[in-house]
């Protein structure tokens, strides 16, 4: 939240919210606890939730995290704030969501599509040897077959492109590109990035 006051943001001013996936370090700031009740953090906003994701981890509990649907996603359904969404989801023009299952059964992609291309990645990527070896995934991940597919046929698509890619884990502030190298991909950095929030 220091963040948001830094940049002069109030939490009564953000309108929308997306959750790429529902582990614990992408839902975290969904709630707070106000007076011993978790309530939304942000009382104005729309909160998205790919469907698919919602209704695996409805079925799938407990999470090993902890009661994560419970304290950081409940409240925002309970308050009518939860909008459960589909892949290819438009946010606003330009701004929409591709399903990038595997991490999680319904991990979700973010694409800003203006004069430029860019995606925030989530969890379909943790490192960049992810993108030098794609048939390397997390102990995180729900299906490692899964997201090594998912994450190189996504690598492909964006080889050489003009899409920014914004992975979330590589780094504060990492953005860079896919490019070719010989037998596969590498990903060169706009800028080096910046030491990971602690």
């Amino acid at each position: 939240m220091g963040n948001f006051r830094a940049l002069g943001l109030a939490p009564e001013q953000i309108d929308v919210v997306f959750c790429t996936h529902l582990h614990a370090d992408h839902v975290g700031w969904n709630t707070r606890l106000d007076n011993g009740r978790w309530v939304p953090t942000f009382p104005n906003a729309r909160y998205l939730f790919g469907r698919v994701e919602f209704e695996f981890w409805r079925e799938n509990q407990p999470d090993p995290d902890g009661p994560i649907l419970e304290d950081s996603v409940q409240p925002i359904l309970d308050a009518g704030q939860a909008v459960l969404v589909e892949d290819r989801y438009e946010i606003e023009p330009g701004i929409y969501l591709e399903l990038t299952a595997g991490h999680t059964p319904g991990h979700l992609c973010l694409h800003l599509q203006g004069a430029r291309h860019a995606v925030l990645t989530g969890d379909l990527m943790h490192h960049p040897i992810q993108v030098w070896e794609p048939q390397w995934s997390s102990c995180f991940c729900h299906d490692r077959a899964h997201s090594s597919r998912t994450r190189a046929a996504f690598l492909q698509r964006h080889c050489e492109s003009d899409a920014l890619i914004l992975p979330t884990h590589f780094g504060r502030g990492a953005a860079g590109r896919v490019m070719p190298r010989p037998g596969g991909f590498r990903f060169d950095f706009l800028e080096a990035p910046a030491a990971p929030l602690t």
